[in-house]
């Protein structure tokens, strides 16, 4: 608590300060707007094969913080220090290292917590941007809404796994990738979990369902040990928004918080084998050391073709539409740490023709974002520039690069956090 306090109150002091020159620069009744969102780290499992939850000292250090910050919310309230308004939490750094599942319980306690002063708190998360196979982006971006349980006005950061040419992507690639026999189970429950919700959709990938429920089957074997049924094992994947522990009897997240502990059991206890799964993913050692062993992925000839894999995006976005919630172009960073070479290869083009297309499917709200003008050396000012430069090379013409620029800042004020 003190910590936060003393941080902010030297953010308070640079805002005054920026104020007055503002104030002497402009007319006497300017008054910039001064609000705050609280950043979460993603770091990694440092214990991943014991009989602990997944995550166990991350998840400590995040409801820590979670509780600071809801402290100083309320001392800012009672002493009524306006500047401390909190209007949004947000997760970035590698999501390789930790996903939404890890900031959920948190997360969803926040909220639930600001709701209760009549105030709101809005949800960005960076996912889709480090990935190492194309679905392990995409799923992490559902991840991020279901877990999360995003609503409209929250963002997704990057989402560079929804937008990339996947052709591009696997001839980037090559043949094969390594990664966690795991999280390719996962990437797959969850293609098929998006398929089966859209069956109407692409036949492609329906024709591709009997083959990828082979696969889970067989890897679902080898890490689990059971056969299970792929809605059990989607069942579990989805609980995987809770907080583990309260399999033992407890929560973390707030002691007096009896209701939602005996809603979250009631769930469990009704899908018996789900909740089995999930007891295995977070405290069987033998399971987490067969989850976490490298596999071979073939990229050039494997289960997904270029075709399935666009189609999947677009599932993925269309999901994220319906929601309501926006994706953030970062068009420098992502330039910089994916797998363009160059800014006119990014998928930014593809995020701005028509809201819905010939197959009914929704695009997502386009904003952008400056990440991380510490590291890139850009600000808001900068990346809109660049991306009116990026329209230019595209072909477009100065009017409909300035429709497009005006559209995006409308999105911006639209989605920015406290309104």
């Amino acid at each position: 608590l003190y910590d936060n306090l003393a941080l902010v109150q030297g953010i308070i002091n640079g805002y005054e300060s920026y104020k007055k020159r503002l104030v002497d620069k402009f007319d006497k009744g300017f008054v910039p707007k001064f609000q705050l969102v609280a950043h979460f780290i993603k770091q990694k499992d440092t214990k991943s094969t014991d009989r602990q939850i997944r995550h166990r000292e991350v998840r400590k250090g995040i409801r820590r913080k979670g509780h600071a910050l809801y402290l100083m919310m309320l001392y800012a309230s009672y002493k009524n220090i306006k500047e401390c308004e909190v209007v949004g939490i947000d997760a970035a750094a590698n999501e390789m290292d930790a996903g939404p599942e890890v900031f959920a319980p948190t997360f969803h306690w926040l909220r639930k917590k600001w709701r209760e002063r009549k105030k709101d708190i809005q949800i960005t998360f960076h996912a889709g941007e480090d990935f190492v196979h194309l679905l392990s982006g995409l799923r992490m971006m559902v991840e991020a809404v279901d877990f999360l349980d995003m609503e409209q006005g929250d963002r997704i950061g990057h989402g560079t796994a929804a937008g990339i040419e996947p052709s591009l992507w696997m001839n980037r690639m090559g043949k094969t990738v390594k990664m966690r026999k795991g999280e390719w189970l996962d990437d797959l429950i969850v293609a098929y979990h998006l398929i089966s919700d859209n069956e109407n959709k692409y036949n492609d990938l329906i024709q591709l369902l009997p083959k990828l429920h082979n696969r889970i089957m067989d890897l679902h074997k080898e890490i689990y040990g059971t056969f299970n049924s792929i809605k059990e094992m989607t069942d579990a994947w989805a609980f995987r928004k809770y907080d583990g522990d309260i399999l033992r009897g407890y929560t973390h997240i707030d002691k007096f918080d009896f209701a939602e502990m005996e809603k979250v059991t009631r769930m469990f206890e009704e899908n018996t084998a789900a909740k089995r799964l999930y007891r295995k993913y977070h405290f069987d050692t033998r399971v987490k050391e067969e989850y976490n062993k490298l596999c071979d992925v073939d990229i050039e000839k494997g289960l997904f073709t270029a075709e399935n894999l666009y189609h999947i995006q677009k599932l993925v976005l269309n999901k994220i539409a319906m929601k309501g919630v926006a994706l953030e172009v970062l068009l420098t960073s992502n330039t910089a740490i994916s797998f363009y070479r160059e800014s006119k290869e990014h998928h930014l083009e593809k995020w701005l023709g028509d809201d819905l297309d010939e197959e009914g499917m929704l695009t997502p709200p386009i904003v952008v974002g400056s990440d991380d003008p510490g590291i890139f050396m850009t600000n808001i000012y900068i990346e809109y520039a660049r991306i009116a430069t990026y329209l230019e090379q595209k072909g477009y013409g100065y009017t409909e690069r300035m429709h497009i620029l005006e559209d995006l800042i409308k999105n911006g004020e639209y989605f920015k956090f406290g309104g």
